[in-house]
């Protein structure tokens, strides 16, 4: 099966991209495809020459385009282009922007559209729990499905004309008209965001993780397991052959549909909503605001000037091939390794891309290693596992360098469920109003708390606008919510931390909030969100290391090293000095508590800095300032009490200052 390669990248929406079509024209045969953005804006690309260019630009909707189809009508003769919006309105625009027909009948977000241009249908599905099915050419309710308390996803069969309905608890409902036809269908353990229908195929996705295709009886044919977080989009391919998913995990992922095996992982920046494929190519609709366009023709040569949005490898295990040339081979030389023969030259191989390792017997493997993952911008985290390689592979070959372990991330998870679900019901009964939780809504936070289910945002949405001192046991629940799989970081999830830290009220409620930060950059989901608003968020910190107690710093520390986690395998170099200004704020408290507070807070700062400076050296250099903090932290408590990897990296990083 030929993989997808990058050969164009978008930008024209000025937010996030939300979903995308295939336009057929059969007046303009060009490939033309549609985009639905976070402004309301729909854009329509359009082949010219060998490059996408945007055809035309309109705005049917006054916010987010939430779901988009496109047909030919022959109504009008014409192509015309069917948008929902975030707005409850279904828009019926022409290809040239003219809106044509508007359906209003939703009171919440429309979340799928579907045509069945045989029955002269429209179906559409909305967060407020209703599917409704239109006259395609009247916009007349012809029935509406209704009793649900989240989004629905319906879907049409040609072949026994029933609606197949997904929702919130998993469930694929099915329905003759107003009339339920079906018994319990429980195919999924969290919300259903998917079903589509292929002759005798319904195709699902989920926020449980899973892509799945059943018969119409609902006997599974194929679980598609690969994804890290909800799969928001599934579609099978014209020629029937493949699976392409979108997600939260920031990837696409195409599968074969006989064997339900991944044959290949396309990653991407943010958030992926939805996959178009049109003949030999695929496009996205990613959170980034950009749209991109795959091709898997065999004919097809990448601009080698593309690439793609990050070169980083987050896991050489993956490795799947090595070869080695040896006895003197001469190697051209790179940033690392200067020009010359070397005994070895390792090729490896890394998702179809390959890297030379060049290798002399005599030199020490891990700091070979350490200069292969900095040339390669290969994570640093990786360093074990190509020394290991390097040893297996070189006779004789030994570690002369102190072996530095890389602390990795720790969070903040220990909580009293039943006192904090007693408190959310406690003062839920003293906030009125549309913020007020319903007793649905309380038992949903109950299933999250004690089943591990999804939380739904509209429930957050709610609990983000209580009054303050109603806060303590939402910040208690926010702080776990990111140690799960499947919690979904929000502007207003961070705009509401924020805003607890700068107002310093209480400094249980400060703490609250840098330990619900510090648990958000543990799990790789969480973090890859986390990491956009961690510049801003570092700057505002400055202020709170300033006198902070160490129930303050505690937080502090474990932000400190989690984010330099982080920032080994990226190319921000930006972000690493944003982080080492705030360090070095915490270590200048640091240094006059550090008889009262323990070892531990401190040290976090130590490998948070020796992380840094692994993977830019030079970050450190002539920071006298910093030297001296660390000499004095270092008088205040004996050698012999230090760890020893943690005098290695002070060791390491007091060097890179004075060197």
């Amino acid at each position: 099966m030929m993989e997808y390669k990058l050969e164009q990248s978008l930008l024209g929406h000025q937010k996030g991209v939300r979903c995308i079509t295939h336009v057929t024209d059969p007046i303009d045969t060009s490939v033309k495809f549609a985009s639905g953005g976070e402004m309301g804006e729909v854009i329509v690309w359009k082949i010219t020459d060998i490059s996408f260019e945007p055809f035309i630009q309109f705005e049917p909707h006054i916010n987010t385009v939430m779901c988009i189809t496109s047909a030919f009508d022959k109504f009008t003769n014409s192509t015309v282009v069917y948008s929902g919006g975030r707005d409850t309105v279904i828009v019926k625009s022409s290809i040239h922007g003219n809106t044509l027909l508007k359906y209003t009948g939703h009171i919440g977000p429309v979340c799928s559209i579907s045509l069945v241009a045989e029955k002269g249908l429209l179906l559409s599905g909305s967060w407020d729990g209703t599917a409704i099915i239109w006259n395609l050419e009247s916009t007349a309710v012809k029935y509406k499905i209704d009793g649900f308390q989240y989004g629905v996803y319906p879907s049409f069969c040609l072949t026994n004309g029933y609606v197949y309905l997904g929702s919130q608890n998993g469930h694929i409902t099915v329905w003759n008209g107003i009339e339920r036809v079906d018994i319990d269908n429980t195919l999924h353990k969290d919300a259903v965001r998917t079903v589509r229908i292929y002759n005798q195929t319904i195709l699902t996705s989920s926020n449980d993780t899973t892509v799945k295709t059943f018969n119409l009886k609902f006997s599974e044919k194929k679980e598609f397991c690969g994804h890290t977080s909800f799969v928001y989009d599934a579609h099978i391919t014209s020629d029937g052959a493949s699976v392409i998913s979108a997600s939260e995990d920031f990837t696409v992922i195409v599968w074969d549909i006989q064997s339900g095996k991944s044959v290949q992982v396309i990653p991407h920046p943010s958030t992926v909503w939805q996959t178009s494929s049109f003949g030999n190519r695929l496009v996205t609709a990613c959170q980034d605001g950009r749209v991109r366009i795959y091709n898997k023709d065999p004919e097809f040569t990448p601009d080698p000037a593309l690439t793609s949005f990050d070169t980083n490898v987050d896991d050489i295990s993956t490795v799947t091939n090595t070869a080695a040339s040896s006895n003197n081979t001469y190697y051209a030389g790179d940033s690392q390794f200067p020009a010359g023969n070397y005994d070895y030259i390792f090729k490896v191989e890394q998702n179809g891309k390959y890297y030379s390792l060049p290798y002399n017997r005599g030199d020490d493997p891990r700091s070979v290693a350490e200069k292969f993952c900095k040339n390669t911008m290969i994570s640093i985290n990786n360093v074990g596992t190509i020394t290991d390689f390097i040893i297996k592979n070189v006779p004789h070959a030994r570690i002369e360098t102190p072996i530095i372990s890389v602390p990795l991330p720790i969070n903040f998870p220990n909580v009293s469920k039943d006192k904090l679900l007693d408190k959310i019901t406690e003062f839920n009964k003293l906030v009125s109003g549309e913020i007020k939780l319903t007793l649905i809504e309380l038992d949903s936070i109950k299933q999250c708390l004690y089943e591990d289910k999804t939380l739904d945002t509209y429930i957050l949405s709610k609990l983000y606008l209580w009054p303050k001192q109603q806060l303590l046991p939402i910040l208690d629940l926010l702080r776990i919510l990111p140690l799960k799989l499947d919690f979904n970081i929000t502007v207003d999830y961070v705009k509401l931390l924020i805003q607890v830290i700068e107002s310093c009220e209480s400094e249980i409620f400060v703490s609250l909030a840098l330990k619900t930060i510090a648990n958000s950059l543990y799990l790789t989901v969480s973090k890859m969100k986390m990491e956009n608003y961690m510049p801003q968020i570092c700057n505002i910190l400055l202020e709170t290391a300033k006198n902070a107690t160490l129930r303050i710093q505690q937080p502090l520390s474990v932000i400190a090293l989690n984010y330099s986690h982080i920032l080994i395998s990226r190319r921000h170099s930006e972000q690493r000095r944003h982080l080492l200004k705030l360090i070095v704020e915490c270590l200048r408290t640091c240094k006059s508590h550090i008889d009262n507070w323990g070892l531990s807070v401190s040290n976090r700062f130590i490998m948070a800095l020796y992380k840094l400076q692994l993977v830019e050296p030079k970050i450190l250099s002539g920071s006298n300032d910093v030297g001296e903090l660390l000499l004095n932290i270092s008088k205040l408590q004996p050698q012999s009490s230090l760890p020893n990897d943690v005098k290695e990296a002070l060791a390491a990083v007091t060097s890179s200052i004075y060197n």
